[in-house]
């Protein structure tokens, strides 16, 4: 042990290297977002208790979002979630939040939501935001479709053998006002 932390303390890394780490500091301000007066830092980084954010949603949304493109948030559950259940974070990411925690020991909705969003650009544990988020032009919102196509199911029941009327339900997540479910025909 004695001989490892020696050696780590000869060890020397190149400065160029070291340039390339950005830390994240906290940052305090005394409004919930930071106005001209304030020295605004790209690395610092905000956090918001969820029912703090809720009310600066319900009265400053597009500020909200706007702070979201230049500055780095985080939301964390409210400290009255003693049985650890998750907050809808679909709402956050909508606003720009890049830091959604959520506890991770229980398997509910939100953490489903979580798991599919950042399963996607290989697994690599963050997604590009849309770009209605990072672009100058907050207009620049396109709406699009999706079609999906079953290919294939398993462990279905034989005709005439069964009372169970296999189906598919597809539910798409967004807003509140944006959620679609949709189910096939029994087969």
């Amino acid at each position: 042990e004695k001989n490892r932390n020696e050696m780590e303390k000869k060890q020397q890394i190149a400065k160029e290297l070291s340039d390339l780490v950005v830390y994240c500091r906290p940052a305090k301000s005394r409004e919930f977002f930071p106005n001209a007066k304030d020295n605004i830092d790209y690395k610092e980084i905000r956090s918001f208790a969820e029912n703090k954010v809720d009310t600066i949603l319900k009265q400053r949304s597009k500020e909200f979002r706007e702070y979201n493109r230049k500055q780095l948030s985080r939301i964390y559950p409210k400290g009255q979630r003693i049985d650890s259940s998750n907050y809808d974070p679909i709402v956050l990411w909508q606003h720009g939040s890049q830091m959604a925690a959520l506890n991770f020991q229980t398997p509910d909705k939100p953490m489903q939501l979580n798991q599919a969003l950042f399963s996607m650009n290989g697994r690599t544990g963050y997604v590009l935001q849309p770009e209605s988020l990072r672009s100058d032009n907050s207009m620049h919102h396109r709406p699009y479709s999706v079609k999906i196509k079953l290919l294939g199911a398993r462990h279905l029941p034989k005709p005439g053998r069964s009372i169970v009327c296999p189906f598919v339900e597809v539910e798409l997540c967004g807003a509140e006002n944006e959620n679609k479910k949709f189910k096939t025909v029994v087969i």
